[in-house]
């Protein structure tokens, strides 16, 4: 007679996420078999020795009441009498539709500007006489600024690929976080799923800017400067553009709450 022993050695294999096992593996050992023709036919025999024992398809697992048997049994053959069984237990269902995991990082990074405190132009002025007009640059700073980023992890029942191509290197067009429009620029959107597009695990990722991400360039001369006698009857709009680098979309349709309250 056939014997059925559980999780002799894979018994604690599998993927662990946020609602707990979403995956574990097991191995089941049937001995006992008898003499069989061929490997074929002690595959088949240890899969009704299996089945009869009440490792079904579907079944539930032995110790973690959230998993069922979903994934395929492979057979390996031990000897003429013996064959070990690999079988998958994978959750059925989300155990908190609802939950999000959010994570945060402020972190200091260096760069170049023309801005102070306040975000106001570095304007510096030379008049070598008093019959002499003055003369005007822009003063550049190198600075250690705060850069925040966001993440927000959850688990939904829709490929996101279509929303994220929409959201991925695009600005908040309305208030997201507390924040004006064009603050927080989408940096990206990983996903998988666990179970075949069941389900997917999702996360969300957002890095913000005080100044928002619009860019403004300069005419440079060859002494790698702006122009000193700047007028803006001639030049304005030309010598010094400010450039929209990012499109805006629609942040609220991820229904993400807010972090920062």
């Amino acid at each position: 007679m056939a014997n059925v022993m559980f999780g002799l050695k894979i018994g604690s294999k599998g993927h662990l996420d946020r609602y707990g096992w979403a995956e574990k593996q097991a191995l089941l050992k049937v001995t006992g078999l008898g003499f069989v023709s061929g490997k074929d036919d002690l595959c088949y025999k240890a899969v009704l020795a299996i089945d009869a024992a009440g490792y079904t398809y579907g079944s539930v697992h032995p110790t973690v009441d959230t998993l069922f048997m979903l994934g395929p049994r492979t057979c390996r053959v031990i000897s003429s009498s013996a064959v070990d069984v690999e079988v998958t237990y994978r959750r059925k269902e989300k155990a908190d539709p609802d939950y999000v995991d959010i994570r945060g990082d402020i972190v200091l990074v260096q760069e170049r500007t023309n801005k102070d405190k306040d975000g106001n132009d570095i304007v510096l002025e030379w008049k070598p006489e008093a019959a002499r007009t003055a003369k005007t640059q822009t003063g550049m700073i190198d600075r250690w600024l705060p850069s925040m980023s966001l993440e927000f992890s959850k688990t939904i029942e829709t490929n996101p690929a279509p929303v994220a191509k929409t959201l991925v290197g695009f600005l908040n067009g309305g208030t997201f976080q507390g924040d004006e429009p064009g603050q927080w620029l989408c940096m990206g959107c990983p996903f998988h799923s666990p179970d075949g597009g069941v389900h997917w695990e999702t996360s969300f990722k957002f890095a913000h800017n005080d100044y928002g991400w619009k860019q403004t360039v300069y005419y440079i001369l060859d002494s790698g400067r702006p122009p000193a006698n700047y007028n803006a009857a001639y030049n304005e709009g030309k010598t010094v553009k400010t450039i929209e680098v990012y499109g805006e979309a629609d942040f609220d349709q991820l229904g993400l709450p807010n972090a920062m309250s």
